[in-house]
């Protein structure tokens, strides 16, 4: 080529190697790859400069030219040509439109590849590649064979997650123009870069790869399936070679790392009904699996997903008003029939797999290999379960059973409630024997600690939340706040979630455990006790308050065992005293000052003192609202989230107080 050629020849390799993306990973020896848009964001924008230039001095027609730029994409071959620096001649050939080459044909076959010259055709079949990026279509499986197998995955940045049995899961960043949604003539590609979940199996694992998505397929021809599950979407697969990848949609981080990072417990009653909000909907999905995955053939079956646990359950749109939960790795999980079959105990599906179902897969013998975790049902630690799909699914209800209790223990104090629940659960062994049963000579039983620890957690979050509230008191420079702390209605859904827990859930013997369906139903009732007016949620509430306070022990008709009863740092000159229409509060008037009372804490104080003569007591200190100086209280009124007081001056001088948000001792 002259100086000139060779100049602008030299300045259009440059841009486009400065265009390439160094994967940096370890199964690709060569690690360049290069976008589709690559050829027409550098080559074609300066057409009318450097590529216009290049073409006169090749001595190229302006009809050819023209033919060039609107005809048949060719940009990728051309960014080829000059990147391997081939001849002037063969350029020239190129671009008058000889040897029938065009993008569409990348990667070249070995035919095609024989038309190049001798000179330039190992080095174009090696470096073609790097142009030739792998495309990804949504829901479709994917196979890139032979030569095609060498085409580079569109990846501009990649980060290992964590690695496992199977294989590693990375977060990788697609380029834009690579990823299709549904159909490549019918979408267009991604407009912009996307994140992805990349997991990938090599050859060893093969097997797992086509049980985890022939998983993943039968959810998704489930005639009821929809994407807004609370389950992880999965965006399809591609094999190549011997690696086989699964990739779904990039989140935040799973449940388990959100729990030991989350610096912010939720403490109003909105933040925890946001935040067990998020469980009932892993809850609706588990229904989905164990009850509405029916194929188009109609047949009544299941997927017991098999490991639940945080680590599986992703987090996606953290600490926003969109934060969601959803379930992820249906490796262990398993398709089965609802009920017994009458000739064979699992169903064959006309799925599109990587391997035919077999026999080989599962036997029905009801055999299974032994698996450990805090987290697996007592039955799954044994050889034996059932096969019916209706009564496997239940070791998944054990498993969110244990799921919901961790939650409820960060509720109390976050990490560190959840790491001295671990320690208690494990005896102090470090992690080791981490169960939420134990063995009573031959009988399984649940974990003595688990069951104290549920018992405790009403007492705690509602603890928590009043320290909370009075930390808030303290700093706030006014007594309104956004969002209430509601502590009666907490402290009665977690009651009701606990009882739910000890006699529904948390059931050693699997026939006596309630179904997902069950659960899903009762956690939602007990969910919507968060909306029922204060006064209907805290009748039972404020009976029971009253009872302590006048000092029933038990049966109310008991009238033979002495009351107990607290002493209480009230005004002796008091008048009159009210209970809130919830019953939450006790207040007591006087005209020099008003004691106000949380219930929910008298019965929690410590015992001080006691004797023969006396019962034992507790003195609790109020809440004191003193009037303005130089003038009386004249009356006041109280409400579940309102204490009104005014005095008797000329003008009438009414202050406001939250009892929710006072500060308690």
């Amino acid at each position: 080529m002259a100086s000139d050629e060779l100049e602008i020849a030299r300045e259009l390799r440059r841009q486009i190697d400065a265009g390439l993306t160094i994967q940096r990973w370890s199964q690709d020896s060569e690690t360049k790859f290069a976008p589709l848009y690559l050829a027409k964001a550098i080559i074609k924008p300066r057409l009318l400069a450097l590529c216009r230039a290049l073409f006169e001095s090749l001595s190229i027609g302006e009809e050819k030219s023209q033919a060039f730029q609107i005809g048949v994409p060719k940009w990728r071959i051309l960014a080829i040509l000059l990147y391997i620096r081939c001849s002037r001649s063969f350029l020239q050939t190129f671009i008058e439109g000889g040897l029938g080459l065009e993008d569409s044909k990348l990667p070249l076959d070995q035919n095609l590849a024989n038309l190049l010259p001798a000179g330039i055709r190992d080095n174009f079949v090696l470096r073609q590649f790097i142009f030739s990026p792998a495309k990804l279509i949504g829901g479709r499986d994917l196979r890139y064979v032979g030569e095609e197998e060498k085409c580079r995955l569109p990846f501009l940045d990649v980060e290992n997650i964590r690695s496992g049995g199977y294989g590693t899961v990375w977060r990788v960043k697609v380029a834009r123009g690579h990823y299709f949604p549904k159909d490549i003539d019918a979408w267009g590609p991604n407009p912009t870069d996307r994140e992805f979940a990349w997991k990938e199996f090599e050859e060893i694992n093969k097997r797992a790869f086509a049980a985890e998505l022939k998983n993943i397929q039968s959810i998704r021809k489930a005639s009821s399936y929809s994407e807004d599950l609370c389950i992880a979407l999965w965006h399809g697969s591609i094999q190549r070679g011997t690696r086989y990848s699964l990739y779904f949609e990039y989140a935040d981080c799973d449940l388990d790392k959100y729990l030991n990072e989350t610096q912010k417990i939720p403490r109003t009653t909105k933040e925890v009904q946001c935040f067990l909000r998020r469980f009932q909907g892993l809850l609706d999905a588990l229904v989905f699996l164990h009850t509405a995955l029916r194929p188009g053939t109609g047949e009544d079956i299941c997927l017991v997903h098999g490991d639940l646990k945080p680590q599986n359950i992703l987090v996606f749109n953290k600490s926003s008003a969109k934060e969601v939960w959803k379930l992820n790795d249906f490796g262990e999980s398993e398709v089965m029939n609802r009920y017994p079959p009458k000739e064979r105990w699992f169903t064959r599906f006309p799925f599109n797999l990587a391997q035919p179902f077999s026999q080989e897969d599962h036997t029905n013998s009801g055999a299974r290999q032994i698996r450990t975790g805090p987290f697996l049902a007592p039955e799954t630690k044994t050889t034996k379960e059932s096969n019916t799909g209706n009564e496997r699914a239940k070791s998944d209800v054990w498993s969110m059973g244990c799921i919901l209790t961790i939650l409820l223990s960060f509720l109390s104090d976050g990490t560190t409630s959840i790491r001295e629940f671990q320690r208690r659960r494990t005896g102090g062994s470090g992690g080791r024997n981490d169960c939420f049963y134990v063995a009573r000579g031959k009988k399984l039983v649940l974990n003595p600690e688990v069951t104290a620890t549920l018992r405790a957690l009403p007492a705690d979050i509602t603890s928590a939340s009043t320290e909370a509230a009075e930390e808030i008191a303290r700093s706030a420079t006014t007594l309104t706040i956004t969002q209430p702390f509601q502590h009666e209605k907490v402290e009665m859904v977690v009651q009701e979630m606990v009882s739910l827990l000890q006699k529904n859930f948390l059931i050693v013997e699997p026939s006596a455990r309630a179904d997902s369906q069950t659960m899903a139903q009762r956690f939602k009732e007990k969910m919507d006790l968060f909306q029922a007016p204060h006064g209907q949620i805290s009748t039972r509430r404020a009976s029971m308050s009253f009872r302590k306070l006048l000092g029933s022990t038990g049966s109310i008709e008991n009238k033979t065992v002495a009351p107990r009863t607290w002493g209480l740092d009230i005004p002796p000159e008091s008048s009159s005293c009210k209970f809130s229409n919830c019953g939450g509060f006790l207040a007591f008037f006087s005209a020099q000052k008003i004691s106000l009372y949380s219930t929910s804490m008298l019965g929690r104080c410590s015992v001080l003192f006691t004797n023969e003569k006396e019962p034992a007591k507790a003195c609790r200190r109020a809440k004191i609202l003193k009037p303005p100086e130089g003038s009386d209280w004249s009356g006041y009124g109280i409400s579940s989230t309102h204490l009104i007081a005014f005095t008797a001056e000329k003008t009438f001088d009414v202050k406001f107080f939250r009892p929710n948000i006072l500060v308690i001792d």
